[in-house]
């Protein structure tokens, strides 16, 4: 008689790699737990070296100044040259949390620097399994390669405990950009601006850094004090070789926010440089209606219609002709049809734009009425706690 082998027994028996792409993709929460119940001793990330590795400064020894200066930049770096420790900082409150982290406003007893403090919890990120720590490791490269781009939110320093790892993170004192979009008081001059920033960002994250960010979206564009936007959220990026051509496809695991997705990557799990382009063109859509481009009752049917090139509402009929345009040439199925950073920077959408003082050009965002950011908020729940 053939026993029966229940399924904590032969699921083991299947490579990782199935095992990841069946339950990453189709039973999240059994995956979890799967992976948790196995000897996690041996897992090739759950020892010191990988926690060294992604908590361990590797910050060139010259760094590019940002322009936006950075006296501010240099005294922090000096100070932290010493491994900080999470008792240094006072937690204020929590401004953004993800599936493995949350984030706080904290403030460096020592001197009062005020930065963006993200807690990931080691035994989350273990349990979520190898992708998950692949891409932490991607994450840290690409903020490390990021440093010289003020356009891009900063990574001040890295840091670990026995059950934390710590990014310090540059602080956007006025949000994301979302609730920018919500109050409808974007007006043509604003939404210029910013398109033409997040693509500065885009371009430095292509030809420079040599990363597809793959998660473009509001909320992933920070908002500073002074009305300048930060890329930031580097969870979902994809490292490239140096030199490869803009629209050349490369495979990439189903990762991002649906409704920003590229068509190539929910046809064909592929991914190039244009793929932000098509996301970029999706974005600047929903900042100047505020309205999202392709939406349906279900994620099911949001995909379909990104496939098929189908948005919600057309972009054809905005009264603005410059934007149509561009919107136009961004939003083609096939990616070797669109155009590249440089190519964007000459459509009549931008005629205006002064691309070489763009960061010190004054914001338009602070002549309207934007939404309620509270940063300077102290949480009493979050008082004292240590990690």
């Amino acid at each position: 008689m053939t026993s029966k082998l229940g399924m904590e027994n032969w699921i083991f028996q299947i490579p990782e790699e199935i095992l990841i792409q069946i339950f990453v993709r189709l039973l999240p929460v059994e995956y979890s737990r799967l992976i948790s119940q196995t000897n996690t001793s041996n897992h090739k990330f759950n020892n010191d070296k990988f926690w060294e590795h992604v908590s361990k400064e590797q910050f060139p020894s010259q760094l590019t100044p940002r322009l936006d200066a950075s006296q501010d930049w240099k005294t922090f770096y000096q100070l932290e040259q010493r491994v900080p420790k999470s008792s240094q900082f006072q937690i204020f409150c929590q401004i953004g949390q993800g599936s493995f982290s949350d984030v706080f406003r904290a403030q460096n007893k020592c001197h009062g620097g005020d930065i963006a403090l993200k807690v990931i919890s080691k035994q989350k990120l273990v349990k979520l399994g190898a992708p998950h720590l692949d891409q932490l490791k991607s994450e840290k490269e690409a903020l490390v390669k990021c440093a010289p781009c003020p356009f891009i939110v900063l990574l001040k320093f890295t840091f670990q405990s026995n059950s934390h790892l710590f990014f310090g993170l540059q602080l956007a004192k006025k949000g994301d950009l979302l609730p920018w979009i919500r109050t409808k008081q974007l007006n043509k001059e604003c939404c210029t601006f910013l398109a033409a920033q997040i693509l500065m960002s885009l371009e430095y994250l292509c030809t420079t850094a040599y990363f597809i960010h793959r998660d473009l979206k509001p909320e992933n564009i920070l908002i500073t004090a002074a009305g300048h936007i930060l890329l930031t959220d580097f969870g979902c990026c994809l490292s490239v070789v140096p030199g490869m051509r803009f629209a050349e496809l490369i495979r990439a695991s189903f990762m991002g926010t649906v409704d920003y997705m590229a068509p190539e990557l929910v046809s064909n799990s592929r991914s190039c440089f244009a793929s932000d382009v098509w996301s970029f063109g999706v974005l600047l859509y929903q900042i100047i209606t505020g309205s999202r481009l392709f939406t349906g009752p279900t994620e099911f049917f949001t995909l379909q219609a990104i496939k098929a090139g189908q948005p919600a509402h057309s972009f054809e009929t905005l009264g603005w002709p410059n934007a149509e345009s561009l919107l136009t040439k961004l939003l083609v199925l096939d990616p070797k049809a669109r155009p590249t950073y440089d190519e964007i920077k000459g459509f009549p959408f931008f005629n205006q734009t002064d691309w070489q003082n763009l960061r010190q050009s004054p914001s338009p965002l602070l002549s309207i009425q934007g939404p309620t950011i509270d940063m300077d908020r102290k949480e009493p729940f979050f008082q004292g706690v240590q990690f």
